[in-house]
């Protein structure tokens, strides 16, 4: 039995145990332990040398009990992980924060970006609205929204950019159902009510003869009342109404 051998062993297992992170440590702790007993029978005078085949089993004795062993030990001490259903939520709704901004200079303005709304029985979070930032003199920032939480009985739209604020600054009004840069997405059940309210106001133009409304229309060019009545003459259990101003909320009354 050469003594080499075991001190191959012990190197090569105590480089596993240290460098390979996919080899269990406890079967790496062993083949150290293999490779010192092999290298220490090796340097025994010949007489006393163990017969391989009773080194072997005796080993294989060893590495049972042990493998045995560290596995019960493994199975008592490992907390079983909470099912998901049971655990009680820690992270609560929320809609996202409102943007802001930084001006490293002096007389700029920044304008916050209104946060987002949560409904009834909603879950997750909205995202953060966007932030700008000015190196300079003078110049405004104004934040977008943060997306909000739709409930089960409330679907929101979508964030607004700051370019709205731009446009009436300009003396304009935002086109209806037109998303400007910097605006949110919208979730699913906001967009399912939105289809159904754009064929709505799609027959009202055709009936009222406004057929050039069709590509490009303001929120007012069809009355609220008007899109409510077809609601409820549909069978449809919710209605909408007007939020920040260009924007239609659906709810459920």
């Amino acid at each position: 039995m050469d003594p080499l051998i075991g001190l191959g062993i012990t190197i090569t297992f105590a480089f596993f145990r240290y460098r390979v992170s996919a080899l269990p440590k406890f079967l790496a702790t062993f083949g150290i332990f293999v490779g010192i007993l092999v290298m220490a029978l090796g340097l025994l005078p010949e007489p006393y040398k163990p017969p391989i085949g009773a080194l072997l089993l005796v080993l294989f004795g060893i590495g049972s009990l042990s493998a045995g062993g560290y596995i019960y030990w493994q199975r008592i001490t490992k907390k079983p992980e909470p099912s998901i259903k049971d655990e009680p939520s820690s992270h609560p709704a929320q809609g996202g924060k409102g943007g802001s901004g930084e001006i490293f200079g002096n007389n700029g303005t920044i304008i916050g970006g209104r946060g987002g709304r949560v409904g009834e029985g909603g879950v997750g979070r909205g995202g953060d609205g966007g932030s700008g930032v000015i190196h300079g003199d003078g110049g405004t920032i104004i934040g977008g929204e943060g997306g909000s939480v739709d409930g089960h009985n409330i679907w929101y739209p979508p964030a607004q950019s700051a370019y709205i604020q731009f446009l009436e600054s300009q003396g304009q009004t935002p086109d209806f159902n037109v998303q400007y840069p910097g605006a949110g997405g919208a979730t699913a059940g906001w967009l399912e009510r939105q289809k159904v309210v754009l064929k709505i106001r799609e027959d009202y133009f055709r009936r009222s003869g406004q057929d050039t409304k069709l590509q490009t229309s303001k929120i007012e060019d069809v009355p609220l009342e008007h899109i409510n009545e077809a609601l409820r003459s549909s069978g449809l259990p919710w209605r909408a109404r007007l939020d920040r101003k260009y924007w239609y909320l659906y709810y459920v009354p």
